[in-house]
């Protein structure tokens, strides 16, 4: 039996969703655009994974649900990897409706609204040059991944990486069009975590992300070379997930839907760039 496919901008993501949630189907959908490529499981109905590299869970899913176009194939039965949510597939619904409406409010706009096309477009383009000002400013932390000084202590690269998190947290607080309230650090962190369960040592302090404890523990007290390997690793990912996460925020900035998707766009290279250079780096 042939999989299910089509594209959507003819069947957009939440009204997919619905589909399989509603009728209670155990399947998971496939989703490329442009070179990205993201996976939703299903089990009797109930949204219970999402990936989109490097992001997990709910996360990936709100990524997934602001794509407007690409391609989609389903499978009837597919067993997830994994867990790493529990939403409601009303909230779902809810939240691929609204961003639903954003893109026709975006488009009327473009078509004919009394907003000008100017002031929309000139508020977008200060916004996107403050945030790729900032993404500059992580691209050069990140450039320590790429330090062959690092290859006697791989392990700080784990503060390379905190140092992101806390620049882009400071940013925000002193940015009036940035708007991280919906978004709690311990339950980002808690999420993180929970995609991977052998990532250690992070903690919040003064309302900033800590490694110290992970870079002690991985440098000292673990034992086994794999054990300090996966835990070196999953704790890198869990700290680039929190970075994809408050990256992802700042897209709600821009008035048009365009400008968002190409922001995301920009910060996944980074993302993706990031990983990269952990992967590169053996403990």
């Amino acid at each position: 039996m042939t999989s299910p496919a089509g594209d959507l901008r003819d069947l957009d993501l939440a009204s997919l969703i619905q589909i399989i949630c509603l009728s209670g189907q155990t399947a998971a959908i496939e989703l490329e655009r442009r070179g990205e490529e993201g996976i939703l499981y299903f089990e009797g109905g109930n949204v219970v994974h999402a990936t989109l590299a490097p992001l997990f869970g709910e996360a990936a899913l709100l990524r997934l649900l602001n794509w407007g176009d690409g391609t989609f194939r389903t499978r009837r039965n597919a067993a997830t990897p994994t867990r790493s949510m529990a939403v409601s597939w009303q909230f779902l619904s809810q939240e691929g409706f609204r961003i639903a409406a954003e893109r026709a409010s975006d488009l009327r706009n473009e078509v004919g609204s009394p907003v000008e096309p100017e002031a929309v477009g000139g508020n977008d383009d200060a916004l996107e040059f403050e945030f790729l000002g900032l993404l500059s400013d992580c691209e050069n932390i990140m450039a320590r991944l790429a330090d062959k000084r690092l290859a006697k202590r791989p392990v700080l690269a784990l503060e390379a990486l905190a140092e992101i998190v806390n620049r882009v947290l400071k940013y925000s607080q002193t940015q009036t069009s940035v708007d991280l309230s919906a978004i709690s650090l311990s339950g980002t962190l808690e999420q993180a975590l929970s995609h991977y369960p052998r990532a250690f040592g992070l903690t919040i302090q003064r309302s900033l992300l800590s490694v110290e404890a992970a870079v002690e523990r991985i440098e000292g007290r673990l034992t086994g070379a794999l054990d300090r390997s996966v835990v070196f690793q999953q704790t890198s990912y869990a700290v680039i997930e929190i970075i994809g996460i408050l990256f992802q925020q700042f897209a709600f900035g821009f008035r048009s839907a365009a400008a968002r998707d190409q922001w995301r766009e920009t910060y996944s290279v980074f993302l993706l760039d990031l990983t990269r250079g952990i992967d590169r780096l053996g403990v």
